[in-house]
Order: C-alpha cells, then structure tokens, then sequence
C-alpha cells in the first residue's frame, strides 16, 4: 500500500467518523441552523471600580485592542438610591434599574476606559468626560480602532452630540473632533446622531450616519469628506436607520439597516467616491452590531436575542439565543469585538436585568463541530460589564472566520481575526494549538482534498499535519510517481 493510498484511507476515515454533514439543533426555514451557546460565562471578569453610591452605566461600546487592553465607552455611571436596597447585587440591574431609560440617575463621568485582561481598570480616560456631559441623550455610542492604521488612533461616536473624537492611542490627546457639537445637519461637516466607523485598507473611514441622515459617509484618512451614499427607503442600499458597519474581504463591507431588520451589502470600486450596491438580506428584528472575517461575519439581533452567523451571500450558517436571566443574561448585546487571542466581548446597554460587568465566555467542550465559534480555538470573553468566557480549544460553537493558509516553508493554521483581520497574516503567526476536533494527516491530494471537503461541511475545527516543507510535498519533482501509484 503506496503512501498516498494510506492517507486518503486515513482522510476517508477522518470523514466518515466526523459524518460530513453537522448535525444541528431547531433548524428551520428562517434561521438556519439553531443550537446552544458555545460559551460559558464566567460571571464577574469586569472589576467594580465606581465609588459607593453608584454603578456602571450602560457599555454602548467596546473594542478589544489585545487580549490585555481592552477599550469600554460606558455611558457615565447610575446614581444608586439612598439607602442602598438589601437586593442590590453590585449592579443596577438587580434593583430593577434600566440605566439607558433612568437618565434621571446617569451621571457624566468614567465614559471611557481601558481593561486588562483580568477585567481591571488599566487606564481611565477620565480626563475627557467633559465631552459626555451636558447630554440629554445616550451619547458615546461606540468606540474602534483601524487595523490599518499604524498610529492606533481611537475612534469615538458620540451619538447624541452628532461628533466623532479621534485620540491618540494613548489618551494624553484629543486630535480631531468631526462634527459641530448639538448641530444634526446633512452636509459635508455635520452628521446625525452618528453610530459607527469602520476602516477600509486604503485608509478611508466610513461613517454610519446614522439615525437621522440614514447615510454612510466616505472620509479620506484625515476625515474630509468624499462622498456618501445611502438614504432612506426600502430598496436595497437605502436604510431606516443606520446601526453599525463591518469590513470584509474582496471590497465587500455590510452596513446594519436598525429599523429595516435588514443587512445591506455593498462592494468598493476602483472609484474612492463610489459604492456598487451588492444587496440586501431581511429577516431580521433590530440588528445590534456586527464583525466580519475572510469567510463569514457574526451579527447580534435583538428579537429575540441572539448571534447570527451569516455567510457572504445571506445564508444562516447557525444561530443561538442569548438568555436574559440574571446576573449574566443581556437585555441586549449591543456592542461586540473580538481580540487577537479569539477572546468575544458583548456589552449590554441597558443592564436592567444584567450584571453590568465586562463579561467574557469560555466554549463548553461538548465537541459540537458545528457549532461554530466567534474567535475559535481561543479564549472568548464578552463585554456589557459582566462576565468573562475562554475557549477550550476544542473548537466547538460558531467560528468567526477560520482559514488554511500555505506558506513558503510550512502550512499554517491562521484564524481570521474579528477586531483586527490582518494581524495574524502580518505577523506569520504559526497556530500553536494542539487540540482539535479532526487532525487531517498529509497535506497530498487527500489531504486537501479532506480539507476542501469539511470546509464545505462547515467543519472548520480541524488542522493539516506535513512532516515536509510545503504544501502538496507529494506532489513535487521525483515524489510525483509515489502519489500516483
């Protein structure tokens, strides 16, 4: 028996014991596949820091620079009652308070701050609450980073003060501000209550613009204006309401139609003005906020509850609810980003019912390969201020984005990275992990053959082992004979 002839019986093995085709829970025709969470969460990973008398406001933003720096705009702190009630539990929620409704309780200060990877307060922004008070709305909405930019200037959308504050990486300076502060206009320098940003790989920033203009904006670099597009309506690329943008390969981009229920998809063109509207994918309740990787992309949808994972022509891949029992249910997962080591941040804007704590989950080990994972393989955590999650590594629950990638000397295992989708490629990284569902032994015709097979299968959670020093060894030079016969 020729080498070859051994390893496709060993992939034919692999297949038939994994059985090619996942098994799925609640499927049905509008949502696809539906199952479990693929995480645990892990109650309590944010560090209460407010003084006595009050508590965390509600995290309309959250953007995970590393696993150790991790960026929450919160929208002020919760003046607590006087006395405390026995029930309180650390967090508004539990005294039945709705911190985005209870503005009569919200005050201005703690809006933006840094966490380390154990949930602790590692730099606070305080110096620049002044931007937040005065509001008689939500205000900051969210905060980002562009993975393009070598600088890591911090983005910040200030909904209700219609402005976007760009600071240097480290906080000490305020280095624009885009918009005219209380003024909603639909001109070039003005916006409408703004929700997002979101960065292409020439260095233009696309503004979702917003609840009022219904438009995404085009700015160079420096935030001058380019052009814009959108408007509201019910065709395809128009918007009731824009609530986030993500970013994904070959110029697509996806931007979240709020009221619409909708996904609107777009492509870039070799004219910087112009978009090509690609379509519009419905079926949804209030999308919440949105990641997107080199396969697929991840959403949050308010009704009910849940993360989607979606591939890039609208299909349900799979799907689960989020639960809003206390202490680590969500009312809603408002805001969601993804750290170089996979670890998923949720945040919740209204703790009403939730622990408002930066949470974090950990994926149960139950094997589910088709489950996917949003940061597989990885430690996942999550963000409304409350709880934190780590992967097992055994891939189990929704992937956000995984691929096989040859190199020149070796075959590496890359993960796309949600919050920062070339970092991984930049740095060459080798995945070092060494627990997976499925192990595919050669990388020779039935190698990749296995492989191409359980991608197709959406069993992502698997890697090829090469003792040589390239892809498709087999396949070379004087070893061409040995792979035939």
């Amino acid at each position: 028996m020729t080498n070859t002839t051994r390893t496709l019986m060993a992939a034919l093995a692999i297949l038939a014991v994994t059985g090619i085709v996942p098994t799925t829970q609640g499927r049905d025709a509008t949502q696809g596949p539906v199952g479990p969470s693929p995480y645990d969460v892990v109650s309590g990973w944010h560090k209460s820091f407010a003084d006595d008398g009050y508590a965390f406001g509600g995290n309309s933003g959250v953007f995970a620079e590393s696993p150790d720096r991790i960026f929450i705009a919160q929208r002020g702190e919760a003046r607590l009652p006087s006395p405390i009630p026995p029930e309180f539990a650390g967090y508004a929620g539990s005294i039945g308070i709705n911190v985005l409704r209870d503005t009569d309780r919200r005050v201005w200060r703690n809006c933006l701050y840094t966490l380390d990877a154990g949930g602790r307060v590692s730099d606070l922004w305080d110096q620049w609450d002044h931007l937040c008070e005065g509001s008689d709305g939500p205000g900051p909405h969210r905060v980002r980073i562009s993975p393009y930019d070598p600088e890591r200037r911090v983005w910040r959308v200030n909904e209700t003060f219609h402005q976007i504050y760009v600071f240097s990486n480290d906080g000490r300076k305020l280095l624009k501000t885009l918009g005219e502060k209380r003024v909603s206009g639909d001109d070039e320098t003005h916006f409408g209550r703004p929700q997002d940003v979101a960065f292409l790989p020439d260095g233009r920033v696309l503004v979702a613009d917003g609840l009022d203009n219904h438009r995404v904006v085009i700015l160079d670099s420096d935030g001058t204006y380019i052009s814009e597009f959108g408007g509201h309506g019910e065709a395809p690329g128009q918007f009731d309401g824009i609530r986030a943008l993500g970013v994904g390969p070959n110029g697509l981009f996806f931007a979240l139609d709020r009221s619409g229920g909708r996904v609107n998809v777009f492509r870039t063109t070799d004219d910087p003005a112009t978009v090509d509207v690609v379509g519009a994918w419905e079926g949804f309740t209030l999308p919440l906020d949105i990641i997107v990787n080199d396969d697929a992309l991840w959403m949050t949808d308010l009704g009910p509850l849940r993360f989607i994972k979606l591939d890039f022509e609208g299909n349900h891949l799979y799907t689960w609810k989020v639960p809003r029992e206390l202490p680590d249910g969500y009312l809603e997962v408002h805001t969601i980003s993804v750290d170089s080591d996979g670890n998923l941040y949720g945040g919740d804007n209204q703790p009403v019912r939730s622990n408002p704590e930066v949470r974090a989950e950990t994926r149960r080990g139950s094997g589910a390969a088709d489950r996917p994972a949003v940061g597989r393989g990885r430690t996942v955590k999550g963000v409304d201020q409350r709880s934190k999650v780590r992967c097992d590594g055994r891939g189990n629950g929704p992937v956000i984005g995984r691929t096989i990638q040859p190199a020149s000397t070796s075959i590496h295992y890359m993960e796309a990275l949600a919050a920062k989708p070339d970092a991984a490629a930049a740095r060459g990284e080798h995945d070092a992990r060494l627990d997976y569902e499925i192990i595919v032994i050669g990388a020779g015709f039935s190698g990749i053959g296995a492989a191409i097979k359980l991608q197709q299968a959406r069993l992502d959670d698997f890697v090829i082992l090469e003792q040589a020093t390239d892809l498709g060894w087999h396949l070379a030079g004087q070893h061409l004979s040995r792979c035939c016969g």
